[in-house]
């Protein structure tokens, strides 16, 4: 066992651990913040998605990088989007907890779950600018806590690239 592993079970038993989505005891796991089973429950999305706007395609439907038959031919002002995960189950609790609870420690590992998807390590290549997008104009002019600045510069941080925030 190592250092950290000793600590983590001297904090164990002052300060039990459990899992954020089910609430399952995780004292005698390695997991810090999901359970084993809430973490392989994450729905990740798949390449069954248009590159250029985001739309879910069907099985018979085409997407080039020109788009699909939602975005085709019109103006975006990005040229690509994509997605890591649906939001729903175990994510969508880590991102609760993360926007609305204040819980900063979540960036990390949300982080990592951005990271190991292959896409965004292909996207990344071609990204200039991070933005990370506020909870609302009235949050963003409030004092304290911003989960899209602090999520927008983890990321940037990782992926050497420039962040901006106002």
């Amino acid at each position: 066992m190592t250092i950290r592993g000793y600590f983590h079970a001297f904090l164990d038993i002052f300060y039990s651990r459990s899992c954020l989505h089910c609430s399952s005891n995780l004292n005698s796991s390695h997991e810090l913040y999901l359970c084993e089973d809430c973490t392989k429950g994450i729905p990740y999305v798949g390449n069954e998605h248009c590159i250029r706007c985001g739309t879910t395609l069907g099985p018979h439907t085409v997407s080039t990088t020109e788009g699909c038959m939602t975005c085709k031919g019109r103006n975006l002002p990005f040229s690509t989007v994509t997605s890591v995960t649906y939001y729903e189950g175990a994510m969508k609790t880590l991102i609760h907890k993360f926007k609305y609870s204040g819980q900063k420690f979540l960036c990390n590992p949300m982080n990592t779950m951005v990271l190991e998807q292959e896409k965004v390590k292909e996207l990344v290549l071609n990204i200039d600018v991070i933005v990370p997008v506020p909870l609302y104009w009235i949050k963003k002019n409030a004092p304290g806590f911003q989960s899209g600045r602090t999520f927008g510069a983890g990321n940037s941080a990782i992926f050497f690239k420039t962040s901006i925030s106002k």
